[in-house]
Formats: structure tokens, C-alpha cells, sequence
């Protein structure tokens, strides 16, 4: 029987939060933390939320770096129940779409274009 995936994913998942309670949910949202930069906090069954940044998911395992553990820690996939999206988006607007538009623009205003990106903390630009 095929599951269906009763799920919208956000455009911006910066503090989504999300239940997973099919396999189809988890294959279709976990490989979302990998894309994240940022730290997410997973929920198992039986355990307490673990918070960290994913940087491997597979079909049987997520695998994160706490910040308070030196090893990576392996999280089998079927006993993820939730995710949430919890730490900053570094990378929200910085993709290499959203760098050609700024540079096609500067350009088009007869500017040259810098080669590098903005500061990752906007508010801080004077």
C-alpha cells in the first residue's frame, strides 16, 4: 500500500515544525534537514528531543553534530516522530540563483557587481 505524504514543506523552514509519523513523511522531510544550515532538533520515541546539525541522512540513519559531543550521533530513522527546524538558517536567501539576480541587477544599474556575498548578518550592514 502506498502511503501518501499529508505534508506542506514551508519555502523557508527556519522554525518549522513538523510530525512524522509515516516513512513516506520521514523520506520526504529528513533529507530537508541535510539542505538546512542550521541546527534542528530531532524527537525519537521513547527519548527526549536531540538537538544538532545533520549533515548525513540515508534510508536508515540520520547522523548529526551535537554541540556538546565530540562524535557524530547516528539516529535511526524509524524512530524519528518529529523535527523541528530550530537554529538560524545561514543560508536562507543565499542561494546561487539569489547571487546572479543581485549581480544582473547591479549590473543592469551600471554597477560592478561584488564578487563575494553579503555578511551572513545582514543587520549589521551599514
Amino acid at each position: 500500500m502506498d502511503e501518501k505524504l499529508s505534508i506542506n514543506i514551508p519555502e523557508s523552514l527556519e522554525g518549522w515544525s513538523c510530525e512524522l509519523r509515516t516513512s513516506a513523511e520521514r523520506s520526504a522531510i529528513l533529507p530537508c534537514a541535510l539542505d538546512y544550515r542550521g541546527d534542528v532538533t530531532i524527537t525519537c520515541m521513547k527519548h527526549g528531543p536531540v538537538t544538532g546539525y545533520v549533515f548525513d541522512v540515508n534510508d536508515d540513519d540520520l547522523t548529526m553534530l551535537r554541540p556538546d559531543q565530540m562524535a557524530p550521533t547516528q539516529i535511526p530513522v524509524e524512530r524519528i516522530v518529529r523535527i523541528d527546524f530550530s537554529g538560524r538558517n545561514a543560508a536562507h536567501g543565499r542561494s546561487w540563483e539569489a547571487w546572479l539576480e543581485k549581480v544582473a541587477q547591479a549590473e543592469s544599474r551600471g554597477e560592478v557587481a561584488e564578487l563575494y556575498p553579503d555578511d551572513l548578518d545582514e543587520s549589521s550592514n551599514h
